[in-house]
């Protein structure tokens, strides 16, 4: 008697580590350098986008971080906790 052999479900795509979710969120920035993530604490990441600049007379390109985040990765999807601090009006 022939019995089939069990089919294998192909691997899931949810085995990326939490560097590849971040940069996915993150999505295409117009002239990347780099993107650092580092872990702070219990999967809550410091994320700093490097891009490339240049001055008028410069012969070569200069860096600088354009975006910064603070993020949790939890369960496969990114949640951005980055507090915007609103200016003080000085007239009060």
């Amino acid at each position: 008697m022939v019995t089939e052999k069990e089919k294998k479900s192909p691997p899931k795509k949810t085995d990326r580590t939490d560097q590849e979710i971040i940069e996915d969120w993150i999505g295409y920035v117009k002239n990347l350098n780099h993107i650092r993530h580092t872990n702070v604490y219990n999967n809550r990441y410091r994320v700093d986008v490097f891009t490339y600049y240049k001055l008028e007379d410069d012969l070569y390109n200069r860096t600088k971080i354009t975006q910064s985040y603070f993020v949790a990765v939890i369960d496969g999807e990114v949640m951005n906790l980055t507090q915007t601090v609103e200016p003080e009006d000085a007239n009060q």
